[in-house]
Parts: C-alpha cells; sequence; structure tokens
C-alpha cells in the first residue's frame, strides 16, 4: 500500500512539474524582442511575429529542458529517425486521411480566412514558416518530446481505445497539446479546432510512443495544419 501511494504522489510530482515548466514557459519566455526591431515590423504582421517568436522560445527553452533530462543524450528523446520505414508508411495513410477531414471541414466553410494573407506577400511566406516548420518542431519538442517523456516515468497506466491499449500519459498529452498549441486559429468553430488538435496529438503521441521519433509527428502536425493555409495562399497569389 505504502508503495502504491508513493508511485500516486511521483505521478501527481511529474505533472505538477510538467504544468509548473508550461506556466513558465507562457509567462515568462516571451520577450517580444522581434517587436522591437523596426524592419521586422514594417515588414511583418505584429500578430504573426508574436505567434513566430513564441514558438522560437518554446524550442529553445524545450531543448535546453531535453537537454537536462536526456543529460545530453537527446536521441532518446524522440531527437532521432528510428523506424523510418516504418514511420513513413504510417504517415501516408495519416495524410490519405488527412486529404479526406480536410476536404469535408472546407466543404463545410469551417476554415478562417485571414485578412493578413489576402495581399501581403511576406506575411504569407511567414504563415507558411509558422505552420510547416516553427509550430510543428516546437510543438512536437515541448508537448511530446519532453513532457510525454517526463511524465511516461511515472504515468505507467493503460487506457482501453476500441481494440487496442494506450499508454493513458498519450490522453494526456494529448489535451496539454490540444490546449496549449501556439499558432493560429484554422477553423471557425471552437469544437472543430479542439477535435482536430486532439487527433493531432492522439496520433503524436502513439507514433512517439510506438517508433521513439518525431519525425513522423512533426510531418503529420505540418500536413494537417499547413495544407489549408497553403492552398489558400496558393489560390490569392492566381487570382
Amino acid at each position: 500500500m505504502k508503495e502504491e501511494y508513493l508511485h500516486i504522489a511521483k505521478q501527481l510530482a511529474s505533472l505538477a512539474g510538467v504544468a509548473a515548466f508550461y506556466y513558465c514557459l507562457r509567462t515568462y519566455g516571451d520577450l517580444h524582442l522581434l517587436g522591437t526591431l523596426p524592419w521586422l515590423t514594417r515588414t511583418f504582421s505584429p500578430a504573426l511575429l508574436f505567434v513566430f517568436e513564441r514558438h522560437v522560445w518554446q524550442f529553445l527553452w524545450s531543448m535546453a529542458a531535453l537537454t537536462v533530462l536526456s543529460r545530453g543524450n537527446l536521441w532518446s528523446c524522440g531527437i532521432n529517425s528510428m523506424n523510418i520505414r516504418e514511420s513513413l508508411t504510417i504517415l501516408l495513410g495519416f495524410y490519405a486521411g488527412a486529404v479526406i477531414v480536410i476536404s469535408a471541414m472546407a466543404s463545410v466553410s469551417l476554415f478562417v480566412s485571414h485578412g493578413f494573407q489576402t495581399g501581403h506577400v511576406p506575411d504569407k511566406l511567414l504563415v507558411m514558416t509558422i505552420h510547416w516548420l516553427s509550430s510543428p518542431v516546437a510543438d512536437q519538442l515541448l508537448f511530446f518530446g519532453l513532457f510525454q517523456t517526463s511524465l511516461a516515468k511515472y504515468w505507467t497506466a493503460r487506457t482501453p481505445a476500441g481494440p487496442f491499449e494506450l499508454p493513458s500519459v498519450i490522453f494526456i498529452t494529448a489535451v496539454a497539446f490540444t490546449l496549449g498549441r501556439l499558432g493560429l486559429p484554422h477553423y471557425t468553430s471552437a469544437m472543430a479546432e479542439y477535435a482536430a488538435g486532439f487527433g493531432v496529438g492522439i496520433f503524436s503521441g502513439y507514433m512517439y510512443h510506438r517508433t521513439r521519433s518525431l519525425l513522423t509527428p512533426m510531418l503529420a502536425q505540418a500536413f494537417f495544419f499547413g495544407i489549408p493555409d497553403a492552398v489558400r495562399i496558393f489560390l490569392s497569389f492566381i487570382r
């Protein structure tokens, strides 16, 4: 009984540590340095610079924490390309499913039309950088490379999911990813935004658990959240 209580205490402590780290990151990690550079504010939208800078700080803080957590062995925390053939095979299936979901959402006009994408070329390029590079890398490093790795050390319970049993920590990090993902809104419906985030979060957590690599989750997130904006930006260029 004493060991059981000790295990629960370790679980709660790990969860509290993750929450505290994220709180500090959100509170103190954004120094607004880019907003102090006049040539950047004249070129890019302040809202976009704000999002991009948060991703930069998120990446730096996550990499620093992962380095300490892994004692310099970043390969063990997802910074690798292990099981590349299996990963890419599953990724192709994800892409096929994502195209269907994105098409269905587009057909009912759920997508947000960002005003800054209509004619400002530098903003369009920064939007593409955010959705295809900074957001996938920063989010996956923080929520799955760092948080899931930290929680999985003590959170060993498994949750039934249809015919499968998945580690409960996957659902915890997927919820955190959904609520805390730093980026631009994609959908006119908040429920659609949360549902899409949770789906990508579950896939990311499962793939990281299965392959120990963040490569596939990064590519999956970039595709799912980047394709709608890529299509809109392409159409705005040819009109």
